[in-house]
């Protein structure tokens, strides 16, 4: 019995870990990657607009 909890476990795992999302590359990939210098990180601002729609349905 502990066997086939095992066995299940390992193929769980092994069914999760492969269908994980591929990424894929341009060709030129690395060679643009290597010319950049600067990298910036800009914190997204997001903001959505009341409508009357919105208040209605309360």
């Amino acid at each position: 019995m502990k066997s086939v909890k095992q066995l299940s476990f390992i193929l769980l795992a092994t069914i999760l870990f492969s269908s994980c999302a591929k990424v894929f590359y341009s060709p030129d990939a690395f060679t643009l990657a290597r010319s950049q210098k600067i990298i910036a990180i800009i914190p997204p601002t997001v903001s959505i607009a009341a409508s009357k729609k919105l208040m209605q349905n309360r």
